[in-house]
């Protein structure tokens, strides 16, 4: 009977084990996508900002 229990409570312990070990490598991967975008978005937004300085068509569409 205690063996019954222990191998119940192992099974249990054992799904809920790869759930939130299937959750964390979700929410990791997300975050390392997220910071693959920010990082992309920034590099537009300085590149943009470099241009805005240095290309006369961007300075005058800025202004406007």
């Amino acid at each position: 009977m205690a063996e019954a229990l222990l191998l119940t409570v192992l099974k249990s312990l054992s799904t809920f084990i790869q759930q939130e070990a299937a959750m964390y490598w979700s929410v990791h991967q997300q975050a390392e996508k997220l910071n693959r975008y920010l990082t992309e978005i920034r590099a537009v937004l300085l590149d943009a900002e470099e241009q805005q300085v240095t290309n006369n068509a961007v300075k005058l569409a800025c202004l406007q």
